[in-house]
């Protein structure tokens, strides 16, 4: 006959080796799937749908550099017959309400904008901010095509404050000043 404290030690013995044995499997299936989910997230980043023109990434470069102590803006549009970023308009000594009224409501646009900024200790500066401007009524293949190609040009543009609006009429002041406070 069986010693019943053995039998049941050496059950429970099983039971604790079976138990790790599922739990390690399933720690590798984890660790593969999180190695897998990191794969796609990094070519998800290198994505790029359509090409950054040499004339935009000139006037980038150029822009990133400038001088001039004012408002200024730069838009950019996606040619879809080449699939290349093209320079759409350029601005200086613009307000965000101007570019409101510029802007199409209807399309998308990158927008790369200097802003004058006003701080309470009495300081000035000059932060570049790129603007995703993707309205909710487009066409969803022209939104596939920005979205696509939105982490390149910010890539190439160098640039860290990156926001995105689905509706010029967000593009206002106040809205800009909050964004940027969460800078400081």
């Amino acid at each position: 006959m069986r010693n019943p404290t053995k039998q049941w030690q050496r059950s429970l013995k099983g039971g604790i080796l079976q138990h790790f044995f599922i739990y390690f499997r399933f720690l590798k299936k984890w660790e593969g799937a999180t190695e897998r989910r990191t794969q796609i997230r990094q070519m998800a980043q290198n994505v790029k749908v359509c090409e950054i023109d040499p004339e935009v990434k000139e006037k980038l470069r150029k822009f990133r550099f400038r001088k001039e102590k004012n408002n200024a803006a730069i838009s950019m549009k996606i040619d879809p017959q080449t699939m290349t970023i093209i320079l759409d308009e350029e601005y200086e000594d613009c307000t965000l309400d101007d570019l409101q009224e510029e802007l199409p409501g209807h399309l998308p646009r990158y927008l790369v904008y200097s802003y004058c900024l006003d701080h309470d200790d009495g300081r000035t500066s000059f932060p570049l901010v790129f603007i995703f401007i993707s309205p909710a009524g487009c066409k969803p293949e022209l939104q596939m095509m920005y979205a696509g190609t939105k982490t390149a040009l910010v890539r190439e543009a160098e640039m860290t404050k990156v926001f995105e609006v689905r509706n010029v009429d967000e593009l206002t002041d106040e809205w800009l000043r909050g964004k940027l406070a969460l800078f400081r």
